[in-house]
């Protein structure tokens, strides 16, 4: 991820790092993360699988870097810095490849990722240890509640249900989102539901406001709208409105 402009908070269990402008940051495979802006930001992402690097599990790329460096406990993220901002450019010129897909795009976007990923094997190949990675009690409660949440966010669910889809009670449900995402399971819920409800507005433009507050669970239009301003500090229509100029 590069933050193009402003600030914002990167949270990843027992741990947030706040990124400036012109931060270029590889978070590690299986690694949960939030992201939230601190103010008007600007950033860019990619997400790709090890494999798209390493073209298989069996190639010398997967067995000597991808695959060790993907294992190594210490890896949660990197912060990349070099002083001739090389890794920078390699960034933004295979975001650029993939959004402009001129001829050849994808080889350049897999040579400049494979080098941003050299570095980082670089940074950690005095600590990576190739072994078996230990399933964490609060990862696999945390992935199945959230998968609860995605897939019922359109429904009354409590912090009960949320709970329960784990086989926890309501306190080590709080617990675990503490600590994992820095949220609480109802905040998470909200915010994916005003996310969702966000992305409806600018694809689904048939759709009125008060069809897409029932499609992402809230009880009320102007509970959505609320809430929506209060995420985005535009109403629902405005959003839409933006969105409209922009395109």
């Amino acid at each position: 991820m590069f933050v193009q402009s402003g600030q914002v908070t990167l949270s990843i269990p027992a741990d947030s790092l706040s990124l400036k402008e012109n931060s270029l940051i590889l978070v590690n495979s299986n690694i949960l993360h939030r992201i939230q802006s601190i103010g008007i930001s600007s950033f860019k992402s990619l997400v790709f699988r090890p494999l798209f690097i390493s073209g298989s599990k069996q190639s010398v790329f997967a067995k000597k870097y991808i695959d060790p460096l993907v294992a190594c406990y210490q890896f949660s993220c990197l912060l990349l810095k070099n002083e001739t901002d090389s890794l920078t450019h390699l960034f933004v010129d295979a975001f650029a490849a993939l959004m402009d897909e001129p001829e050849g795009f994808e080889f350049t976007i897999r040579d400049h990722l494979s080098q941003i990923m050299l570095a980082a094997y670089r940074a950690f190949n005095t600590s990576i240890e190739v072994r078996e990675i230990e399933k964490d009690v609060d990862i696999c409660r945390i992935k199945t509640m959230l998968g609860y949440i995605h897939n019922h966010y359109a429904e009354n669910i409590s912090l009960t249900d949320i709970a329960g889809s784990a086989s926890i009670g309501q306190r080590e449900c709080l617990r675990c989102f503490k600590r994992m995402l820095q949220v609480s399971p109802i905040q998470y819920l909200i915010k994916y539901r005003i996310m969702y409800g966000a992305d409806l507005l600018m694809k689904s433009r048939n759709l009125g406001i008060a069809e897409i507050a029932t499609l992402c669970g809230f009880d009320s239009p102007s509970n959505f709208s609320k809430l929506f301003k209060n995420f985005y500090s535009l109403t629902p229509r405005q959003f839409r409105k933006n969105g409209e100029k922009k395109n």
